[in-house]
């Protein structure tokens, strides 16, 4: 009776551990501090972010020594984790993943020197480029008007020619 009792809660125990989702290594950072006030900023980045870009990506405001999280929110896809400077200040090289086209946002996630969470932030537009219609018609317009002043020239070349040549009769 004892050994259906203890296999009985082997199962349990192993039903429970099987049942509770494993946490990804790409989860949401876990560097925060106590949630009031949550503080915000702007994530400094050195390029534009889109999908594929390497870029560095900086921030100050945090608790030197602390570890600051990298992420792309709209994922959630954790990019980095940077260790902030005895200044407060923190850099790191990141990648931007394959993305949907649309609305993104960069997330730098820390403790503020105040012990808050401090978070900074930097959204941007995926997938889409401006029209090039625009480009095509300064295109035209530089070539014919090329063409036209070289006419031109041309044309007075050839006058002063005629009026020279007309002169020495």
């Amino acid at each position: 009776m004892m050994l259906y009792v203890r296999v009985g809660l082997a199962a349990l125990v192993a039903a429970a551990v099987l049942a509770v989702p494993a946490t990804p290594a790409s989860a949401a950072c876990p560097t925060r501090g106590s949630d009031y006030p949550v503080l915000t900023g702007v994530l400094q980045l050195n390029a534009a972010p889109a999908s594929g870009v390497r870029l560095t990506a900086s921030g100050v405001g945090f608790r030197p020594g602390s570890t600051v999280c990298v992420e792309v929110e709209s994922t959630p896809d954790q990019l980095a984790t940077a260790k902030v400077s005895k200044d407060g200040g923190f850099t790191t090289t990141i990648t931007v993943p394959e993305l949907p086209a649309g609305q993104h946002l960069l997330r730098a996630t820390g403790i503020a020197r105040t012990g808050s969470t401090l978070i900074l932030n930097t959204a941007f537009t995926n997938g889409y480029a401006l029209p090039s219609t625009g480009t095509r018609v300064l295109r035209w317009a530089l070539l014919i008007g090329s063409l036209g002043g070289l006419g031109l020239l041309l044309t007075r070349t050839r006058r002063s020619r005629t009026r020279g040549s007309a002169g020495i009769r």
